[in-house]
């Protein structure tokens, strides 16, 4: 699904929650499209997405990793601070865990 697509729902939200609410937004790997990420950001809202394996991580130093690259063994969870993905959404630190 396309961001275009989801949009109305979003702004709808937006104009229905008070300004004065703090609102995160869950989403799930099928949600990683940069025009969301930077329309939540531009509400003022943070986000917490499941991304996908594949999903390319660059650190500070401006090496690019896929996600796979940082996943932890089975219920633990490793922080990656300072993060780019999507070639320009950034800096933030990302967490990674796995659960099975």
């Amino acid at each position: 699904m396309s961001f275009e697509q989801y949009k109305p729902v979003l702004e709808k939200a937006l104009a229905l929650i008070p300004s004065q609410c703090a609102v995160t937004i869950l989403a799930d790997r099928g949600f990683v499209h940069a025009e969301f990420i930077r329309w939540v950001t531009q509400q003022g809202w943070s986000w917490h997405i499941r991304g996908k394996v594949d999903t390319k991580i660059t650190v500070a130093s401006g090496i690019s990793y896929s996600a796979q690259d940082f996943c932890p063994p089975s219920d633990e969870a490793v922080l990656v601070p300072s993060v780019t993905i999507l070639e320009d959404i950034g800096s933030f630190d990302i967490e990674m865990e796995k659960r099975y």
